[in-house]
């Protein structure tokens, strides 16, 4: 186990200084995440490349439903803008991320309600797999879901 995770550690920082074009095309497909105070979240994820801004700009917006231990309910949706560090020839491209985030906490008892908007930051890889393209990251939720959040997105090329 410790050999895969030295095998991981450098396969990182390998793509770091070495990234790709991982994600040309728009993206969709289910997500799963696990945030450090709400458990385990499944949901879906959209990714869209935005060419205007500049070669490796997207639009990554999802939306998780967590499971948390207790009477709470917890939801959040996301909209980040991402920049992968561009190169031609690799099959992992990092990228970092900023964006906003729209937290909803309700209580099943009380029937008490609460939203607030946060603001994420972090990154992750893009990996191309032809017409499959997952993502993986981790992100600081300041204020709103006030947290840290690891993800990954399962989505498929969608249109062209």
């Amino acid at each position: 186990m410790r050999r895969l995770g030295q095998v991981a550690f450098a396969a990182l920082a390998v793509s770091t200084f070495m990234p790709s074009h991982a994600h040309a095309q728009a993206t969709l497909g289910p997500a799963v995440a696990y945030h450090d105070d709400f458990n385990l979240g499944i949901g879906a994820g959209l990714n869209v490349p935005v060419q205007e801004f500049g070669r490796g700009v997207s639009i990554m917006a999802d939306f998780f439903y967590f499971f948390p231990d207790n009477d709470l309910n917890y939801l959040e949706l996301n909209g980040n803008l991402t920049y992968s560090f561009p190169s031609e020839d690799w099959e992992v491209a990092p990228y970092i991320l900023g964006g906003v985030n729209v937290a909803n906490v309700s209580h099943d008892v009380t029937d008490e309600s609460s939203t607030e908007l946060g603001v994420n930051l972090g990154g992750g890889l893009y990996f191309d797999m032809g017409r499959f393209r997952p993502t993986i990251g981790a992100k600081i939720e300041v204020s709103g879901g006030k947290g840290f959040v690891v993800f990954g997105h399962l989505p498929f090329v969608i249109g062209g």
